[in-house]
């Protein structure tokens, strides 16, 4: 089942980090007798300060035993993060085209997952085999370099990311997927943007949105699909 996840930035004050951390940790709902629930805190380095991401992650881990993803294009803020929340494995976002080195070595070091992002399908099939050269094989892809402004375009973009992997076997492109929500979305398009690729291959969405009554569509969608 698609695994969703709800950011927090690290740059808010740290009780209000406790505080949404634990509202997110709470976000589980009794369906047909079975619990169904939020999955993964992603936390987001808006600071690009290795202090202040530290600091953020260890007031999640104090808030909730939610599975984390860190998000920072800077490996050192990242492996800031990662040192502390090492024994979770939590999913390392983003390796690029310019740091995936730097990435993967932070990714070895602490035996975490490693989300890789790229500009288009080229770029990310050109991507992940240097990475996997390195010695990381547990890869999520991101098509849309967190930059949706077209979401009938990443869904074809995820389509052919899973028609590649298991109808031509295209090795590079074998992960996998996770969408962002777009940047400027309202709650409402937040809500059909993750039901859409819930429905639609994606292993992991990241929503900025956590109200009560987004999350309840979503999870139940995913229950009736999976």
């Amino acid at each position: 089942p698609t695994g969703i996840a709800i950011e927090i930035a690290d740059n808010l004050p740290a009780a209000e980090i406790e505080k949404q951390a634990n509202y997110i940790h709470g976000l589980e709902f009794d369906r047909v007798g079975k619990k169904v629930r939020i999955n993964l805190i992603a936390i987001r380095d808006k600071s690009n300060n290795t202090g202040t991401f530290a600091n953020a992650v260890k007031a999640v881990q104090g808030a909730s035993a939610l599975p984390l993803m860190m998000i920072s294009s800077n490996p050192a803020v990242l492996e800031a993060g990662a040192a502390i929340a090492k024994d979770k494995k939590p999913l390392l976002y983003g390796a690029n085209p310019q740091n995936y080195q730097a990435m993967a070595e932070i990714a070895k070091k602490y035996n975490c997952p490693l989300g890789v992002v790229a500009k288009d399908l080229d770029e990310l099939a050109d991507l992940t085999p240097k990475i996997t050269a390195l010695g990381i094989k547990e890869l999520v892809l991101d098509p849309s370099c967190q930059g949706v402004t077209n979401t009938r375009q990443l869904l074809s973009d995820i389509t052919q990311i899973r028609r590649l992997a298991l109808k031509k076997t295209f090795r590079p492109l074998g992960f996998p997927v996770m969408a962002f929500s777009p940047e400027n979305a309202t709650p409402y398009e937040e809500s059909i943007f993750a039901a859409t690729f819930i429905a639609k291959y994606a292993g992991i969405v990241v929503l900025k949105g956590k109200e009560f009554w987004q999350m309840l569509p979503l999870v139940t969608i995913r229950q009736n699909i999976y």
